[in-house]
Parts: structure tokens; sequence; C-alpha cells
């Protein structure tokens, strides 16, 4: 499949590289075993790339390999790991003074603390990431910065802020046919309407969400 045809190249690529080169391919590697769900040897990779670029300073495979570990790791539940991976991403994005990359740090630790519930901590997180993804004009990830601020209302109780959130998200991903965005942000506004009472909202968000899943599986 793709993955594997992926690792030929890189492994293939790997064979005489040193330094830096080979520390981002080590990086290349580990998100490709963290897509595959190889999750083992997506940590051991990632961490032989963190090992080797670390003392070369910020660099696009050393962010790599930060969000690989992050995202591995709150994977395996393993909360307070990925916290401090997710916290060293975020300091070397802004050391680099890349937005992108550290818009989609503040990404990554704003969700991280939805899934520990630590919503007040969270949002701050996800509101800067919002504003860096739209000064830069990036819609995938606005979409989806926006979807995680309205789950943050959500959580709290307050429904009204939480759908306006999520219209916006949703407009944003059918606009770039996001679609499975677009299927997880509907279901979410059809959870909010259901709440409100208005269940022929819900019903309207919930086939448009679950049609496109019976689509693209």
């Amino acid at each position: 499949g793709l993955y594997d045809s992926a690792l030929s190249i890189y492994e293939g690529l790997l064979a005489g590289s040193e330094g830096m080169e080979r520390g981002g391919i080590l990086a290349l590697m580990a998100e490709v075993h963290n897509l595959k769900s190889d999750w083992p040897r997506s940590l051991e990779l990632g961490a032989d790339a963190f090992a080797i670029l670390a003392p070369l300073g910020s660099s696009e495979g050393l962010l790599r390999a930060c969000h690989v570990m992050y995202h591995v790791k709150m994977r395996q539940g393993s909360m307070k790991d990925a916290e401090s991976w997710a916290t060293r991403q975020m300091e070397l994005a802004h050391d680099s003074g890349d937005a992108a990359a550290l818009a989609a740090a503040e990404h990554d630790l704003g969700t991280l603390f939805i899934q520990t519930r630590m919503f007040d901590e969270s949002l701050p997180h996800l509101e800067m990431a919002a504003a860096g993804r739209r000064r830069l004009g990036d819609l995938v990830g606005l979409g989806a910065s926006l979807n995680n601020i309205g789950s943050v209302h959500h959580n709290r109780g307050a429904w009204e802020k939480a759908a306006e959130y999520y219209r916006e998200a949703l407009s944003i991903k059918r606009s770039i046919s996001d679609m499975r965005g677009i299927a997880s942000t509907a279901g979410n506004l059809g959870l909010i309407r259901k709440i409100q009472g208005d269940f022929r909202g819900a019903l309207r968000y919930m086939e448009e969400g679950l049609g496109i899943s019976r689509r693209i599986g």
C-alpha cells in the first residue's frame, strides 16, 4: 500500500544519510508508522529523530518528531507525556518563528486539554491556533481549530456558542470539500440541536454527516 511504498523510499534514502537529513527522514518514517497505528515503531523512530535533531536546533524534522511523539502518546492515553511533547513542540515553533508550526502546536496542546477535560486551559490555545490559521489562510487547520473551540463550549454547556463555532467550521469544511470534517462537524451540530429540542434541525445535520460517512467509509 501507500504507507509501505513511502517507507521503502525513506529506507532507501536513509542509507548513507547523516545529521539533519537523517533525522528528518527518521521523523518522516515515524509519521508514517503513526498513520499505520504501529505505535511502538513510531515512538522508536521519533525518539531517534529527536536525539539527532535536538542538538542541531529547530527544524521541520524536529517539529515533526515532537508532533508524532505527542500524537502517539495521546492515542496511547499517556496524557502527561503527550503534554510534555506538545509543550516542547510549541516552544520550538515559537523559537523558529514559523507561524504555521506555532499555530499547529497551539492546536495540538488545546486538543490535548479537551481530552483531559481541562477546558479553561484548552480555549486560549485553540483561539491562538484559530487566529494564526486565519491570518495564514490555512482553511483546513482553521476548520479544525474552530470545531474544537465549539467542542470546548459544547462541553461547558454553552450550546449556542458551540453552535456558532460549529457552523463556521462546517461552512469552511464545505468550501474546501473536507468530507470527513463535514461529517464530524455536522454530527456535532446535530447533537447541539437535539439538546436544544430542535429535532428537525438535528435530523438535517445528522443525515448530512451519516450520508457522507456511508459514502467514504
